[in-house]
């Protein structure tokens, strides 16, 4: 490959890990608004559905957004093979740190419903 088509590739990957980042935030904050506004009124299988709905939804945002990290990450190290001496601001380690945090989003807001749905007396 030459560098246009990996620098090209490159940006292509950040746009669709970007992209993924937006829809789970989307999919978390529609999340968030149901169980703030109706999660105490929801019966325990609508809850079941609902949440089972976002954790597949986000998870696979997530799993997109941590695909097209690592794909950049890759086609990185490909542009300082051909450019020794590039600055290289984004590795595998960012990659796996981001899908840790967006994991973690989905972690506290299963968390937030069920403290709506389990308030503390």
């Amino acid at each position: 490959m030459t560098e246009y088509e990996i620098t090209d590739l490159t940006g292509t990957a950040a746009t669709l890990a970007l992209t993924a980042i937006s829809l789970y935030l989307t999919t978390v904050s529609a999340y968030l608004y149901a169980a703030f506004t109706a999660g105490a009124r929801l019966t325990r299988s609508q809850t079941f559905v609902i949440s089972t709905l976002f954790v597949v939804g986000s998870g696979t945002f997530i799993y997109v957004a941590a695909a097209n990290g690592l794909k950049q990450a890759y086609l990185i190290t490909r542009l300082i093979e051909l450019q020794a001496g590039q600055p290289s601001y984004f590795s595998e380690n960012s990659a796996v740190f981001l899908s840790i945090f967006l994991i973690s989003g989905v972690i506290a807001s299963l968390s937030f419903m069920w403290n709506i749905r389990h308030p503390k007396t």
